[in-house]
């Protein structure tokens, strides 16, 4: 196990190194910078700016500068932010889009999970027929457009929830429930579907023919035996929306990370960028990793080597 965790943790940072190089140089291969924006300074001004950046210097020495502060976990100081540096933001900004994403990821689970189950027990029921109209529906709806017709709904017309800003937990709803939309419907369609090829396979008529059902045939034989597509989705799920949907959060005025992500990409700000990009992929390699290890859990016949 000990071997295990070393070589994915080998393996998690060349993904990680991967990702900051082509994201570094993809940034810089765009025309612009910065600080061209900046017409009310002076070019001498401009000059020290850019020099005291690093962006004066030939791309290769500013990738070697970038990585050297990366390898101590320092993401240096935002462009645009002025005296913040990155690793504050993130602290100030990722604990919000955490919350908001376990609260999203909770209602994606229990709906879509619960949803799938029934739907593939009263197979072509009418809580079939309407479970796919309404996941269909889930997957089409872009999630800027539910969050908007949410926010006119229940913020504006019936005026019972609040439509911005984060105070109390009833200001987690909308855009939880925006944020968990599409993939409640998408957990949901892969529940059924994995459920009811499950129900067609010979064990289940076997363990039928010993008297077992109901719940017990759900959760001791059927679900155990189902699960796995499911958990692997949830890796990149989790990832997702513990990060933040960069629209929700620009939506709902939520001061997360992907709402920070959205200024940063307007404004060029360099190091803030690679630095949302980067703890996303470290996500992703960690859910990727745990996936491995629930897939242990769920199915004796893998064997993790």
């Amino acid at each position: 196990m000990i071997g295990l965790v070393i070589k994915r943790f080998f393996y998690g940072l060349v993904v990680v190194w991967a990702v900051a190089t082509i994201t570094f140089f993809l940034m810089h291969s765009v025309p612009g910078g910065p600080f061209d924006s900046e017409k009310k300074f002076p070019p001498e001004i401009l000059k020290n700016i850019q020099a005291k950046y690093h962006l004066d210097q030939p791309l290769w020495k500013q990738y070697g500068f970038y990585m050297s502060d990366l390898s101590r976990l320092k993401f240096g100081p935002s462009f645009k932010y002025r005296n913040r540096q990155v690793e504050d933001i993130l602290a100030q900004t990722f604990p919000v889009s955490m919350y908001l994403g376990f609260w999203a990821l909770l209602i994606a689970v229990s709906f879509g999970v619960s949803a799938g189950i029934v739907s593939a027990l009263r197979h072509n029921q009418a809580f079939d027929r309407i479970a796919i109209f309404l996941t269909t529906l889930g997957i089409s709806v872009p999630s800027f457009v539910l969050a908007t017709l949410l926010i006119y709904l229940f913020g504006h017309r019936l005026k019972i929830l609040p439509p911005a800003l984060l105070e109390d937990w009833r200001h987690y709803l909308l855009p939880a429930f925006s944020l968990a939309a599409a993939p409640s419907a998408y957990l949901a369609r892969l529940s059924r579907s994995t459920l009811l090829d499950t129900l067609g396979k010979p064990f289940v008529q076997s363990v039928k023919a010993r008297g077992v059902s109901g719940a017990r045939l759900v959760f001791k034989h059927l679900l155990k035996n189902s699960l796995s597509p499911v958990v692997t989705v949830l890796g990149p799920l989790v990832a997702m929306l513990i990060t933040g949907s960069f629209v929700i959060e620009k939506i709902f005025s939520i001061p997360g990370m992907g709402r920070y992500f959205i200024t940063a990409v307007t404004n060029r700000d360099y190091p803030l960028i690679m630095a949302v990009t980067i703890v996303y992929a470290v996500l992703i390699v960690l859910m990727n990793f745990l996936v491995d290890l629930c897939y242990a859990a769920l199915d004796p016949r893998v064997r993790l080597k």
